[in-house]
């Protein structure tokens, strides 16, 4: 039996995308962020990241009652403790691109995943800018043909999380024809399974970054790992750095350019 049946998983995404309508694009197009702080990593906190952690957290509560959860705006210490729980764990980012979404420019979405046995089962990921849900039931995309090479492609690199040195090697010598960060982690993983780019490497993500992308990228056919070439879930860790790419051929490859 499947973790959640088919009709389940239709809600979960029907939540993100009225979490979407309800409560991220009024604030976004009405200026409404609630105040912007600032949490000890640096990173920017709103209150409408709050207000849609605690809409969603209360509707998979009672779907999935028995389920844990880790939001990206609990304590660590709560986190910890979800991510250690015995049974399955949904992982939230309820505002992923914060500083976009506060900037007013309109890349940011709704990170949803599910954890279970040290594995990312499933994943929902949801631009309500572009009205487009990325879920478990997406069919796999092709892999790229030898035709297309990889110094041709298009992929997404975050620099700012990356060691000077290794940013500057990338930066000289890079590995597809146009690299780029969009600010919000959930869509770039989102865009890779649709083919809308070739790679992903990113320094250091938290889990709620790519507990969901994670997911559908193995479901779409992509390979991941770390920089070491494990699973960035290993040891139940809440971050890790990222490798994805849409073949194992070009997987090595990103391997060897970090290396």
């Amino acid at each position: 039996m499947p973790l959640l049946p088919s009709p389940l998983r239709t809600e979960i995404g029907a939540l993100l995308r009225e979490a979407g309508r309800t409560i991220l694009l009024p604030a976004f197009h009405d200026h409404r962020t609630g105040g912007v702080h600032r949490k000890q990593d640096g990173s920017p906190v709103t209150e409408t990241d709050r207000r849609c952690q605690e809409f969603l957290h209360r509707h998979l509560r009672r779907c999935t009652p028995r389920f844990a959860f880790l939001g990206e705006e609990m304590e660590p210490a709560a986190q910890q403790q979800a991510l250690r729980a015995d049974t399955p764990c949904w992982c939230l980012d309820p505002l992923d691109g914060t500083s976009n979404f506060v900037a007013g420019i309109p890349c940011f979405a709704i990170s949803l995943g599910l954890l279970h046995q040290g594995r990312a089962v499933a994943g929902w990921i949801y631009d309500p800018v572009a009205d487009e849900l990325f879920c478990p039931d997406d069919p796999p995309q092709p892999a790229p043909t030898a035709a297309s090479p990889l110094a041709e492609s298009v992929g997404f690199v975050d620099f700012k999380r990356l060691t000077p040195r290794l940013a500057l090697r990338l930066l000289t010598h890079p590995i597809g024809s146009s690299q780029r960060n969009l600010g919000s982690c959930a869509l770039e993983w989102a865009w890779l399974t649709r083919g809308r780019g070739r790679f992903l490497i990113h320094g250091g993500e938290q889990i709620w970054d790519y507990a969901a992308g994670l997911a559908l990228a193995r479901n779409s056919g992509c390979m991941v790992c770390d920089f070491s070439g494990a699973d960035p879930l290993a040891g139940g860790r809440l971050a890790s750095s990222i490798l994805a790419a849409r073949s194992e051929e070009e997987l090595r490859a990103l391997q060897q350019a970090v290396a």
